[in-house]
């Protein structure tokens, strides 16, 4: 690994996607990653909808913020384009996602750049989650569960903080 490490041409970007990073459980676990990360080997940048928040305020300065933008309609709350373009200009080593980025990630890796690694962090029980949501909207969120399950197999990794979160 030392050698490996020495052949490295210098820190590899990471790119961490969330909608915003306020005060909730995955912003928490997002906040701590990126200011525990080893700035030797990576350069972390970070991604969000929302320009403001309780962690993004307390972010290290090194940490390079990109806002997509308010929500104010479906195309707004999954960016596909505007994400697989920063992705594209920005070429990181690895994107780090989780809530609804995993969707707007997932789909927008088809055009990521070849080097570039999707991971994903599940943050909710995949089939509970969609059980509720089908029985209020049976079609919408029928449709909707194929395009996270499509996202889910795009990835490189995904991350579950149970045994049986990794098996559902």
């Amino acid at each position: 690994p030392e050698r490996a490490r020495a052949m490295s041409p210098g820190p590899r970007r990471v790119l961490f996607a969330i909608p915003q990073l306020d005060r909730d459980g995955p912003d928490r676990v997002l906040f701590e990653l990126l200011r525990a990360l080893d700035r030797g080997r990576y350069t972390p940048s970070l991604l969000v909808s929302e320009p403001e928040g309780h962690y993004l305020r307390q972010l290290p300065g090194d940490v390079e913020v990109h806002v997509l933008g308010p929500q104010r309609s479906r195309r707004d709350r999954y960016p596909l384009v505007r994400a697989a373009r920063l992705v594209r200009a920005m070429r990181p080593a690895l994107v780090f996602t989780t809530l609804r980025m995993n969707l707007t990630m997932g789909l927008a890796s088809v055009v990521f750049p070849r080097e570039t690694r999707l991971i994903i962090r599940q943050a909710n029980d995949f089939t509970a989650d969609f059980d509720a949501l089908v029985r209020q909207r049976r079609v919408w969120h029928r449709i909707s569960r194929r395009l996270v399950i499509a996202s889910l197999r795009r990835a490189d990794a995904i991350v579950c903080q149970s045994a049986a979160m990794r098996d559902d």
